[in-house]
Protein backbone atom coordinates (compact mmCIF):
# COMPACT_ATOMS: atom_id res chain seq x y z
CA UNK A 1 0.00 0.00 0.00
CA UNK A 2 1.46 3.35 -0.88
CA UNK A 3 2.34 6.04 1.90
CA UNK A 4 0.58 8.84 2.95
CA UNK A 5 3.60 10.80 2.31
CA UNK A 6 4.12 9.90 -1.26
CA UNK A 7 -0.08 10.26 -2.14
CA UNK A 8 0.69 13.68 -0.50
CA UNK A 9 3.66 14.38 -2.92
CA UNK A 10 1.77 13.12 -5.90
CA UNK A 11 -1.47 15.22 -5.02
CA UNK A 12 1.04 18.50 -4.88
CA UNK A 13 2.75 17.58 -8.08
CA UNK A 14 -0.55 16.39 -10.11
CA UNK A 15 -2.37 19.93 -8.74
CA UNK A 16 0.98 22.16 -9.60
CA UNK A 17 0.44 20.95 -13.12
CA UNK A 18 -3.25 21.11 -13.32
CA UNK A 19 -2.71 25.01 -12.25
CA UNK A 20 -0.33 25.29 -14.94
CA UNK A 21 -2.48 23.36 -17.61
CA UNK A 22 -5.55 25.51 -16.49
CA UNK A 23 -3.28 29.03 -16.49
CA UNK A 24 -1.65 27.85 -20.07
CA UNK A 25 -5.29 27.48 -21.61
CA UNK A 26 -7.00 30.63 -20.30
CA UNK A 27 -4.16 32.46 -21.60
CA UNK A 28 -4.24 30.69 -25.40
CA UNK A 29 -8.18 31.31 -24.96
CA UNK A 30 -7.63 34.74 -24.59
CA UNK A 31 -5.16 35.41 -27.44
CA UNK A 32 -7.71 33.29 -29.67
CA UNK A 33 -10.79 35.31 -28.63
CA UNK A 34 -8.59 38.88 -29.49
CA UNK A 35 -6.84 37.25 -32.79
CA UNK A 36 -10.80 35.82 -33.51
CA UNK A 37 -12.16 39.31 -32.87
CA UNK A 38 -9.61 41.17 -34.87
CA UNK A 39 -10.08 39.06 -37.95
CA UNK A 40 -13.73 39.52 -37.55
CA UNK A 41 -13.26 43.01 -37.10
CA UNK A 42 -11.30 42.68 -40.55
CA UNK A 43 -8.49 44.56 -38.62
CA UNK A 44 -6.22 43.27 -41.13
CA UNK A 45 -3.71 45.36 -43.43
CA UNK A 46 -4.12 43.24 -46.53
CA UNK A 47 -4.87 39.53 -47.57
CA UNK A 48 -1.76 38.09 -46.37
CA UNK A 49 -2.06 39.19 -42.71
CA UNK A 50 -5.70 37.58 -42.45
CA UNK A 51 -4.09 34.20 -43.85
CA UNK A 52 -1.67 34.74 -40.59
CA UNK A 53 -4.10 35.43 -38.75
CA UNK A 54 -6.15 32.38 -39.95
CA UNK A 55 -3.26 29.78 -39.74
CA UNK A 56 -2.75 31.29 -36.36
CA UNK A 57 -6.25 31.01 -35.09
CA UNK A 58 -6.22 27.43 -36.46
CA UNK A 59 -3.09 27.13 -34.73
CA UNK A 60 -4.54 28.52 -31.10
CA UNK A 61 -7.29 26.02 -31.57
CA UNK A 62 -5.26 23.35 -32.24
CA UNK A 63 -3.09 24.40 -28.72
CA UNK A 64 -6.31 24.96 -26.63
CA UNK A 65 -7.12 21.08 -27.52
CA UNK A 66 -4.33 19.63 -26.69
CA UNK A 67 -4.26 21.90 -23.53
CA UNK A 68 -7.98 20.70 -22.59
CA UNK A 69 -6.69 17.46 -22.35
CA UNK A 70 -3.76 17.97 -20.95
CA UNK A 71 -5.60 20.06 -18.31
CA UNK A 72 -8.30 17.06 -17.85
CA UNK A 73 -5.46 14.41 -17.41
CA UNK A 74 -4.30 16.66 -14.64
CA UNK A 75 -7.55 16.82 -13.05
CA UNK A 76 -8.58 13.26 -13.38
CA UNK A 77 -5.05 12.52 -11.53
CA UNK A 78 -5.95 14.96 -8.74
CA UNK A 79 -9.33 13.21 -8.12
CA UNK A 80 -7.06 9.58 -7.90
CA UNK A 81 -5.20 10.84 -5.88
CA UNK A 82 -7.38 12.32 -3.27
CA UNK A 83 -9.66 9.09 -3.26
CA UNK A 84 -6.00 7.39 -2.45
CA UNK A 85 -5.56 9.88 0.49
CA UNK A 86 -9.30 8.92 1.63
CA UNK A 87 -8.81 5.61 1.31
CA UNK A 88 -5.25 5.36 2.95
CA UNK A 89 -7.19 7.53 6.11
CA UNK A 90 -9.93 5.40 6.27
CA UNK A 91 -7.85 2.35 6.66
CA UNK A 92 -5.81 4.08 8.93
CA UNK A 93 -8.57 4.82 11.45
CA UNK A 94 -10.33 1.09 11.16
CA UNK A 95 -7.14 -0.01 12.71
Amino acid sequence: MATIERIEQELNKAEERLGKAVEKLENKQKGLEDLEGKLFNEEYRNEKQEKRWEDKIAELKEEKRKLEEEKDFWRGRVEKLQDELLEYDKGKGNE
